[in-house]
């Protein structure tokens, strides 16, 4: 290949070149894909950034000047960078990642009497929470009546969206779903689980969805799965800094409960008694939102450590660093 002395080669900016142990990768958060490099190629690109190619290029021998060429053919062909006599007009993309609220996101599990409602749901709007899942156990046909009352305290709040997960109860209609569906816009989707009618139950309304799954016995406690990944700017972002499973979430279980998520056996306190604010002031309850993936053994060294969703819990082994408990 034939470079003028000021070309450079430079990543687009939705394009960001990660390093790890065995293998580099560079992902573009554009079209949400990775592509896998050798080692050698990142610090090669690194070295890209700041110098000219040529200048780099004659550096090399001449059999070494023919893997060079390729690396620089595969980064072109591959559209992941481009080349310029003006590399300072290309600023790198800022990687920061920012939540207004001090929660972000809750699950409240309720079965209608472990805890005032009302008192939750206005503790999470004060602290500025957008998403909720709500997971609710019916045992009487006074608790399908109050749902209603229930989601009337979600007006006028902050919340941005809402899933409700029901476990499936022979009161449950699929009329009296959608009327629940309809009366509350922040809803955007609802699972009725565990059901165990020999009928199939389709919705015209896409978000609601029958299922014979007993929810509660599997997902709600497994873990996401490890070949699975999420390519995209704000998972990018926030998995540098934090760890995207528990950060700014909260969740209440149906005793009152307040925890780091549903499965983990530690509490911090009884939503009867200590506020959630007072908890995330007091406690060591916001510890693990700083438990990023560059923290986690195992995951760490790893190129693809910044679109891995470790949702296990994770055990403290020093300052800096968690094991997975698989």
């Amino acid at each position: 290949m034939i470079f003028s002395e000021n070309d450079y080669l430079k990543l687009y900016a939705h394009n960001i070149a990660v390093k790890g142990s065995e293998q580099s990768a560079i992902y573009n958060l554009q079209e949400q894909k990775i592509t896998l490099i050798p080692n050698i190629l990142y610090e090669l690109i690194l070295t890209l950034e700041s110098q000219p190619v040529k200048v780099i290029r004659d550096q090399y021998n001449e059999e070494n000047m023919i893997f060079f060429d390729r690396y620089v053919e595969f980064i072109l062909e591959k559209d992941l960078g481009f080349l310029t006599r003006e590399p300072n007009s290309f600023p790198l993309l800022d990687q920061v990642w920012d939540s207004p609220g001090i929660i972000n996101n809750a699950i409240l599990e309720y079965d209608f009497k472990g805890y005032d409602m009302l008192k939750v749901v206005e503790e999470l709007n004060l602290l500025g929470c957008r998403h909720l899942e709500l997971r609710l156990s019916f045992h009487e046909a006074r608790n399908i009546q109050a749902v209603q009352g229930i989601l009337s305290l979600f007006n006028n709040k902050v919340f941005k969206s809402i899933t409700i997960l029901i476990a499936y109860h022979d009161m449950l209609s699929l009329e009296l779903i959608e009327s629940i569906y309809q009366g509350c816009s922040k809803i955007t989707h609802i699972i009725v689980y565990n059901y165990n009618k020999p009928e199939k139950v389709c919705s015209v309304i896409e978000n609601i969805k029958f299922l014979r799954q007993d929810l509660s016995a599997t997902v709600f406690n497994s873990t996401f799965p490890s070949d699975k990944y999420f390519v995209n700017r704000l998972f990018f972002m926030e998995s540098l800094y934090y760890n995207v499973f528990y950060n700014k979430k909260v969740t209440v279980n149906r005793l009152g409960e307040i925890k780091n998520h549903l499965s983990l056996k530690e509490t911090f306190g009884n939503i009867n008694d200590i506020s959630i604010k007072a908890v995330l002031d007091s406690t060591r309850f916001k510890e693990l939102w700083g438990a990023s993936n560059d923290k986690i053994e195992g995951i760490k060294d790893s190129a693809l450590r910044y679109c891995t969703f470790i949702t296990n819990e994770l055990i403290k082994v020093s300052e800096e660093n968690y094991q997975i408990l698989y």
